[in-house]
């Protein structure tokens, strides 16, 4: 590639074999050049490497990174230390996207001088397909921010961002926890005074078909551990959301309470020693239902032993296993 391509796409891999070629013929397919887009194989012990290199041999705009395996997290920003392209969005092995996204979604930044471009997406359950309208009330960042944290998706995948902002403003991918990455990532850019712009068509189709099993299967005290890392990484980085840094910490209250609550590793006592903090943030919550605060209020301080045993059979029949 010769020129300097417009957008980089980044693509972590991992035991994606059996559907990254649908992932991979979508990329070939844009409608856009010069574009670059980076298959940052993590590792992954199946055939993605060989895939990837195949497609590399076949079309110039692949470039084929192998690593050893160090997670989603190290491997996105490798990507984003490795993008050359003035904008650049992350595409997930396992989806795909429109032939014209890229164009579209560019086009839109140029015309509007923007720093980040939004678009919808469509979710493939096994019941059909769901659209996913992103469109924010308003496009300053003040109400984008606030918008993703409560009611719109904090995803990587559906917003082109121009890439001198990772470096400008110092922000990566967070390190110690499996959680809301993106949402991390994505609230650090608008946390900064960005242009935001809108394109009202669902060109990212998210297949949530293929890893049907992703609701909590296992939780451990590994989980639980990064979860409150997930909290503390959040209420340090809300330090600068101004008025929305409340709002961030209802709502990770909300979601890590959630999580343990299901989980069912904790007694009693623990719950309230763990999550005795949440409780300020969890009772100033006007997004919860009542029904839904009244149980984590009530599970906060010290009574989770009326909802535990429910928990437990439930997720007996789930398969949950705890460790």
């Amino acid at each position: 590639m010769t020129s300097t391509p417009f957008v980089t796409v980044i693509v972590p891999i991992y035991k994606a074999e059996t559907y990254i070629e649908r992932c991979l013929q979508s990329l070939v397919s844009q409608s856009l050049t010069p574009i670059e887009v980076l298959l940052i194989d993590d590792g992954s012990p199946d055939r993605c490497g060989a895939i990837c290199d195949e497609y590399a041999k076949q079309h110039s705009i692949f470039r084929v990174i192998h690593k050893a395996n160090e997670g989603l997290n190290a491997t996105l920003e490798l990507g984003i230390q490795e993008a050359k392209g003035e904008y650049s969005i992350q595409v997930d092995p396992d989806d795909w996207i429109d032939s014209d996204m890229l164009e579209l979604m560019y086009n839109k930044a140029k015309q509007d001088n923007a720093d980040m471009v939004i678009c919808d997406f469509s979710i493939i359950k096994s019941k059909g397909v769901k659209y996913s309208s992103q469109q924010p009330s308003q496009l300053n960042t003040d109400i984008v921010l606030r918008e993703i944290l409560t009611i719109h998706h904090g995803s990587c995948c559906n917003k082109l961002v121009r890439n001198k902002l990772y470096t400008q403003y110092d922000i990566h991918h967070p390190k110690g926890f499996t959680l809301c990455e993106d949402l991390y990532v994505t609230s650090s850019l608008l946390s900064h005074d960005l242009r935001v712009s809108y394109i009202p068509k669902a060109f990212y189709h998210y297949d949530q078909t293929i890893n049907s099993n992703s609701f909590i299967k296992h939780y451990s005290d590994d989980a639980l551990q990064k979860d409150l890392c997930m909290f503390r990484a959040f209420d340090e980085l809300s330090q600068s959301f101004g008025s929305n840094r409340l709002t961030c910490l209802q709502q990770m209250s909300q979601l890590i309470v959630s999580r343990a609550m299901r989980g069912g590793l904790l007694n009693s006592k623990e719950f309230a020693q763990t999550f005795a903090f949440t409780i300020p943030y969890i009772k100033s919550n006007p997004r919860l239902k009542p029904l839904r605060k009244f149980r984590f209020l009530t599970a906060c301080r010290g009574y989770y032993f009326l909802f535990r045993p429910f928990i437990l059979f439930a997720n007996k029949i789930r398969g949950v296993s705890l460790k």
